[in-house]
């Protein structure tokens, strides 16, 4: 089994300037997002396209440091880094807190990342070993919602490889401005061909980024650093020429000690802090994808389920002007939501063939899809001294089917 051993240092400096020279847009690439494989010149919409590798390669580990090469799409940081507000085309909601709905579709293959109502964590995926990471913009409600008004994120992975067993590891240090330690990452991956009729890949991801800001009211620096875990396996069965089952398992869990936010002008620290910022969250999406190929079209079917949890305390004491007065408020915020969904399309394999000329030579993909929303939220305020003084509770489902059809001329 080839494998091979990378590692690297940098600078944020020397990154970025090497990410500018370098950085490409994939434009003979097949993509899927129209829901059919297509080549990237040939889809009538406008759509960014960049390989996990040149991203790994770039050092654009998450939809920030993407966005930069995507025009007419930037990204507003959040609360912590599962909370970034994606603008494309320079349509966004008026609000950056994580309680409400985005303007913006993300999705993990055909999987939505973002919950209808109250959001929780919006997973910020790192890209290695990944297919593509495929930026649509404009309105996508035909094929992918009504949350993607302004566009859609596909992260699309890599598939296991049936030919060949190899596998990559890879280590790299970071130096940070205003930060007296580096950033650690860690990459594995393993693909293992099990037999003609099997295959299995794994993939493996850790990040730790220090700090920057310091608390003049602890006195402790680089209060706010995060780290990140991602794991992906998937698993192939050819069963048969015309069967293929496939799944797909990802968790991703992000800690964050301290916001990122300063209280004073022009320095990067926190003065008025009484509680630290401390975020966690974890995501999990588990995948099963059925694809039948007939002579005429193929059917695909998809079932999949994804959980979230978002525990989070916040110091809310310059929000409600408690800080002045020397009294510390707090929020406790606890969001978790469930959401199965299913789709099953069919998708044509080669243009129509009909004596009536406007039936004639079309493509096309026609389906359907469903998706259930349990989500959770809890909200406690309150200060050291009096403990919670308000409590709220918040429970929302919704269920939505949408049926798609598009006909794109071949």
């Amino acid at each position: 089994m080839p494998l091979s051993l990378l590692a690297q240092e940098s600078t944020t400096q020397d990154a970025s300037l090497n990410a500018k020279q370098r950085v490409t847009v994939l434009e003979e690439v097949i993509v899927s997002a129209t829901k059919r494989d297509a080549n990237l010149r040939d889809i009538p919409l406008s759509i960014d396209a960049f390989s996990g590798d040149s991203l790994r390669e770039i050092g654009a580990s998450s939809i920030e440091s993407i966005a930069r090469f995507s025009p007419g799409v930037s990204v507003s940081p959040g609360l912590d880094p599962e909370a970034a507000q994606v603008i494309i085309r320079g349509v966004s909601t008026d609000t950056f807190f994580t309680f409400f709905t985005r303007t913006f579709g993300m999705f993990y293959e055909d999987v939505s990342m973002v919950n209808p109502s109250i959001l929780g964590p919006q997973p910020n995926i790192d890209p290695y070993d990944l297919k593509t990471v495929e930026i649509l913009k404009g309105p996508q409600g035909t094929l992918f919602g009504g949350s993607a008004l302004a566009g859609a994120i596909r992260y699309v992975p890599n598939k296991p490889d049936f030919d060949e067993g190899y596998g990559q590891l890879a280590a790299s240090t970071t130096e940070h401005a205003r930060s007296d330690s580096m950033s650690h990452r860690y990459d594995v991956m393993a693909n293992i061909p099990l037999g003609e009729k099997f295959a299995a890949r794994f993939v493996a991801s850790k990040t730790a980024r220090p700090g920057y800001i310091t608390d003049l009211r602890s006195g402790r620096d680089d209060i706010n650093s995060s780290q990140s875990e991602q794991f992906r396996g998937l698993l192939s069965w050819r069963a048969t020429e015309n069967f293929s089952l496939n799944y797909s398992g990802m968790r991703r869990e992000t800690h964050q000690d301290d916001g990122a936010f300063a209280n004073t002008i022009g320095q990067p620290t926190h003065s008025e802090r009484f509680f630290p910022d401390v975020l966690d969250s974890r995501t999990d999406i588990h995948t099963l994808t059925a694809d039948w190929a007939f002579e005429h079209f193929d059917v695909v079917a998809v079932a999949a389920n994804m959980t979230k949890d978002y525990p989070q305390r916040l110091d809310y004491s310059q929000f409600f002007g408690t800080s002045t007065a020397g009294i510390g408020t707090y929020g406790d915020t606890y969001i978790e939501s469930e959401q199965p969904s299913a789709e099953i399309r069919i998708v044509s394999g080669a243009p129509t063939e009909s004596d009536w000329w406007i039936l004639q030579d079309w493509s096309y993909v026609a389906g359907v899809f469903y998706v259930f929303s349990d989500q959770f939220l809890a909200l406690n305020i309150g200060t050291e001294t009096t403990g919670d003084l308000l409590r709220l509770r918040g429970m929302l489902r919704r269920r939505s089917t949408q049926h798609f059809l598009t006909l794109p001329a071949h």
